[in-house]
């Protein structure tokens, strides 16, 4: 493989094998990150809350040489690199940064699917979201903060009080 980047790199993965992959590739050595978010999940005679993928199918994977990118190829469960072009995609750190704080910090995360409008854009003052860089948006009536995955043409949408908005 020539012109080879070392960084975060996005593998798409069989329905529901994320978890594996990671856990084969954390076992390599090759550092692997899985957004997860809390779920209810209601049966008849229960609650229960289940981590889910917030990304479902898809595992981020930081390589360090081309030897890494073969080797989480072999791993059972993952099927090819997300492209960009003919070029495998990079995931620039400051987009992985804010995933991993709308993960910790975020309250009823959500991912749009659909292109949303732009708003107003501002900087989240204090909480565990502190200094992140944010969209305020109306979505299905509601103020809520947006952070835009353009790899995956995604975006997060989080509840976040106005108060700690700066």
């Amino acid at each position: 493989m020539t012109n080879f980047k070392t960084g975060w790199h996005l593998i798409y993965t069989r329905p529901n094998h994320e978890r594996k992959v990671s856990i084969q590739l954390s076992d390599r050595k090759i550092e692997t990150y899985l957004p997860l978010f809390n779920e209810e999940r209601k049966w008849s005679d229960r609650i229960k809350i289940t981590q889910r993928p917030i990304f479902p199918c898809y595992l981020f994977v930081y390589l360090n040489n081309c030897d890494d990118y073969y080797e989480a190829m072999h791993a059972e469960g993952s099927c090819y690199y997300v492209k960009s072009g003919s070029r495998v995609a990079l995931v620039s750190n400051e987009e992985i940064d804010h995933i991993r704080l709308m993960e910790k910090g975020g309250r009823n995360i959500e991912v749009a699917n659909t292109i949303l409008q732009a708003g107003q854009r501002l900087i989240i003052g204090h909480g565990p979201l502190h200094g992140l860089s944010c969209e305020v948006i109306q979505h299905k009536g509601k103020d809520r903060i947006l952070v835009r995955v353009s790899i995956l043409q995604r975006s997060l949408l989080a509840d976040i009080p106005s108060s700690s908005l700066v």
